[in-house]
């Protein structure tokens, strides 16, 4: 229902912030029943004044509706909203004040005595006539007759989701926009673009930048919300950016670890088959080529689900149907603005759209650039025709990019001249990715921002006022500590930045400053440090970015650019994106190696981390000559860098262990423990490390020549980890744990099997504790214990050990991976050992048909498991 600021209205809805969703849905059923309604989250614009807002709401309703729960009687302005209507109404007999209460926190004094809607516990049925109960008695006490459900629309917005019934996995915080008219049939034709055959439906929105592709994928998943149980979106613009969001939505779907990409799409497919439906989008794609390695193949996720793609790309009819939003017709552009700026008459906005044009953004920009400079609309046209040069929106560039829109230039200007700290901070973050800029990124480190930008972070009172600043033009979105910034926006800046000022060749300011925040705020420390990896996914989009507008071979950027590539490739290993760590840590060595040459130390220690994700790959061949270079650099830096140089001699070592170059691997690895040890001293954690490799090194000499000798050797030292990192770390440590692990295999080996079963538990508690329940190294941990259990004699317990094993790895590497053959074949064992001969033979033939290799050559585990079908009695 329209209301004009001028009429009165049937009910304002008094909330606190943590009620705010119940807020909404009481909102959105009051209005469908044909009430008029005010409320904050819909009816208060950010520029807004809220408190006179508050005040004129107050004036206007002549219900004053309190969403109660214990927060909302503890809030101030709470208070003065339902005590202002409960003084009006003392008796209680007009209506005045209507409580709902949605906890079953029960208030005390007058929002306790009144009659009240009781909506805690009821579904949203129930909710729903409560609710218009009690909105129906408070009219009569005022007077009024209750309204009727409004007709519906052509295309009417689904009804708000009832605050119990939430969709199970939701991450879309891009802000919904209020006001969305004319989009009836573009959101018709995504609403007809649905599963078939087996097949997801796949539909690409593609347009011009500013058309309002993302708003129309918005709106469409809220109006749609009900119908799926996944929503996620993922921010497209980069491969890398596409499988971070894929590994987040696995991890909201259970799927905690992976070790490629291919994996982990199977994984997640398999996983969105068994749910009611779901809804993927793909935001801002610049390559069809990066979509398509992440489409299900037919039948792979079940007839449930939608994929959606905005991009300002063609090409995309390859994959499914396209829609082409068109600029918005006349009726609704000046819907829109006249809704923006109500002091102007529908005939004023209609002059002002045909002199501005009809996309979205630029009608919002319009709207706030009126709104703040408090022009009328007499005044605006004033303007225009005064300085017509301003309303060109421009012809877009090469790549897409709209020209610089109308009021864009002006609010520039504005800004600029009130406001200079809100200019650089809207010139740092155009630099940055356009979704979800973490407030961190600039109050972490203010000593690397220009001033007046600088002062004006230090306080939270002062990035208000600056957030502020921007937003009052509607050139960001702020939303829970995050910034969202249309990347026509950001273009429009840099665009300008380039005209206005001369660089001579020279890298823009706010570049640097915002891969300086970036590099400050990125923790260093990740291996083993998961919780450092929240900030390293919210923070890898924008160092993306900032690598992408980095001049080639900058020389000033080079050393803080290397270590944001290094560092995210280091964070992507930790997580086992491996091929996206691999394209980083070597764009990483190519950046360096271009600004220092070839034997600058960075460019030895990136190599150096370059090789260890080739190991990880289970590269050996690929990863040794980056591992040789790495420690010929670190060995030409005159005992410069020599902890550096035992470093990538270890590395070395291991990677010569996996090519079964066992006395190259045995001296490299005992001269870097020597040299660790002279360099930081015998109890430092880093020779733990360095005693670790070098008893891996022993135990799989050990294992090749059945050489006691060796083992024995392998266990000191292995002994001799432990007892370092039980001093140095903390008890939690994942690198204690990690040494515990090589222990307990070694006394497995040695036959010392309680000693073996004891490290291996305190090893994996530690783990589980850090890592949680499902990581990708914890079958590795199950099965030694299972191997110990069974040789204790304890087939039941080692069984269960064991099938988790199993269970993890499938769920980490799919149903027919290779690394699942040695986790049948210990369960085949096992399973013959308790004399359960069906599941056994069950398990080894499984475990054959994986096994099996497609040039007719045997796998090493097929003449084991042909051993045990071997084993299983005739008649069984």
């Amino acid at each position: 229902m329209t209301v004009e600021p001028s009429d009165e209205v049937d009910f304002f809805v008094s909330y606190t912030a943590v009620d705010r969703e119940w807020a909404v849905w009481i909102t959105d059923v009051l209005e469908r029943h044909g009430y008029s309604v005010i409320c904050q989250a819909k009816d208060f614009q950010p520029s807004d004044d809220w408190k006179h807002g508050m005040v004129v709401a107050l004036r206007r309703a002549r219900t004053v509706l309190a969403v109660v729960s214990e927060p909302y009687t503890k809030a101030v302005y709470s208070g003065v909203e339902w005590e202002q209507a409960a003084l009006d109404d003392p008796g209680g007999t007009k209506g005045r004040l209507l409580p709902v209460w949605v906890t079953d926190w029960q208030p005390i004094g007058i929002l306790g005595s009144r009659v009240a809607v009781p909506l805690f516990g009821l579904d949203g049925v129930a909710a729903e006539a409560a609710l218009l109960r009690g909105a129906a008695a408070a009219a009569r006490r005022g007077g009024r007759t209750a309204p009727g459900p409004v007709p519906g629309e052509a295309d009417p917005a689904a009804p708000a989701r009832f605050p119990g019934e939430r969709v199970s996995v939701w991450n879309i915080d891009k802000p919904r926009t209020k006001i969305f008219p004319g989009r009836a049939k573009e959101l018709a034709q995504l609403r007809a673009c649905r599963a078939e055959d087996g097949r997801p439906g796949i539909c690409a929105v593609q347009g011009l930048g500013g058309i309002g592709k993302s708003q129309l994928v918005i709106e469409y998943a809220h109006r749609h919300a009900s119908e799926f149980d996944v929503v996620w979106w993922i921010s497209a613009e980069e491969p890398v950016t596409i499988s971070d969001g894929f590994r987040m939505l696995g991890a909201a779907i259970g799927i905690e670890t992976f070790h490629s990409a291919e994996q982990l799409r199977d994984r997640v497919y398999e996983v969105l088959a068994t749910t009611r439906g779901w809804l993927l989008i793909f935001d801002n794609a610049d390559s069809i080529a990066d979509i398509r390695r992440w489409i299900p193949r037919k039948d792979e996720a079940g007839s449930r689900g939608q994929i959606l793609i905005t991009t300002i790309r063609g090409g995309f009819t390859d994959i499914g149907a396209v829609v082409t939003p068109a600029p918005l017709d006349l009726a609704a552009a000046t819907a829109i603005l006249h809704s923006r700026v109500p002091s102007m008459t529908a005939d004023e906005a209609a002059a002002i759209v045909a002199k501005i044009g009809r996309l979205p953004l630029e009608l919002k920009s319009t709207a706030a650039y009126i709104d703040r400079t408090r022009l009328n609309a007499a005044e605006f046209r004033d303007l225009v025709e005064r300085e017509p040069e301003v309303l060109l929106y421009g012809a877009p560039s090469s790549t897409g990019e709209p020209g610089i829109p109308a009021t864009w230039t002006l609010s520039f200007a504005r800004l600029r001249a009130d406001a200079p700290a809100a200019t650089q901070l809207l010139e740092l973050i155009a630099f940055l990715g356009a979704d979800a800029i973490p407030l961190y990124l600039l109050t972490g480190s203010p000593e690397r921002l220009p001033e007046p930008l600088a002062s004006a972070v230090r306080t939270e009172l002062g990035v208000n006022d600056v957030v502020a600043a921007i937003a009052d033009y509607s050139l960001v979105e702020r939303v829970d500590g995050k910034l969202f910034v249309h990347r026509s926006v950001q273009a429009a800046v840099r665009r300008r930045l380039t005209a206005q000022l001369d660089w001579s060749g020279a890298v823009p300011a706010p570049l640097v400053t915002a891969v300086g925040c970036l590099r400050a705020a990125v923790p260093t420390e990740i291996r083993g440090a998961p919780r450092s990896w929240q900030r390293w996914a919210e923070l890898l989009p924008h160092v993306l970015e900032v690598v992408r507008r980095a001049p080639a071979g900058t020389v000033q950027l080079a050393d803080d650019v290397g270590m944001l590539l290094d560092h995210g490739a280091c964070y992507l290993r930790e997580r086992g994106v491996l091929r996206q760590a691999q394209e980083l840590a070597e764009n990483a060595v190519a950046i360096v190696t271009a600004a220092h040459g070839d034997l600058h130390p960075a460019v030895g220690a990136y190599r150096g981390n370059l090789a260890m994700i080739l190991v990880d790959a289970e590269r050996p061949t690929e990863a040794l000559p980056h591992a040789e270079q790495a420690l010929a650099i670190a060995e030409r830096t005159d005992g410069s860098h020599p902890l550096e140089a035992a470093r990538r001699r270890s590395t070395l070592a291991l990677i010569q262990r996996d090519r079964n170059d066992a006395t190259a691997a045995r001296r490299g690895a005992q001269r870097a423990l020597t040299d660790t040890r002279k360099i930081l001293g015998a109890g430092h954690p880093e020779v733990a490390l360095r005693l670790n490799d070098l008893a891996s090194i022993l135990a799989a000499m050990a294992a090749r020549s059945r050489n006691p000798t060796a083992l024995r050797e392998a266990e000191k030292h292995a002994r001799a980890a432990v007892d370092i990192a039980e001093k140095a770390l903390p008890a939690g440590s994942p690198e204690l744990a990690r040494h515990l692990s090589l222990l307990s295999r070694i006394l497995r080996s040695l036959g010392e099997l309680p000693a073996a079963l004891s490290a291996a538990e305190r090893g994996i508690a530690i783990e589980q504790a850090a890592y949680g329940p499902n990581h990708s190294i914890l079958p590795t941990r199950l099965h030694n214990i299972a191997a110990i259990l069974r040789r204790q004699k304890k087939a039941e317990a080692a069984l269960s050990f064991a099938a988790r094993a199993l269970a993890i790895d499938e769920a980490t590497y799919g149903l027919r991976s290779p690394v699942l053959v040695s986790r049948l074949h210990q369960l085949a064992v096992i399973s013959c050992d308790l004399g359960a001969w069906d599941d056994a033979r069950g398990y080894a033939e499984r475990g054959l048909r994986i096994a099996e290799r497609p040039d007719g050559e045997p796998s090493p585990y097929a003449r084991s498991l042909s051993k045990v079908l071997n084993r299983i009695p005739a008649d069984r």
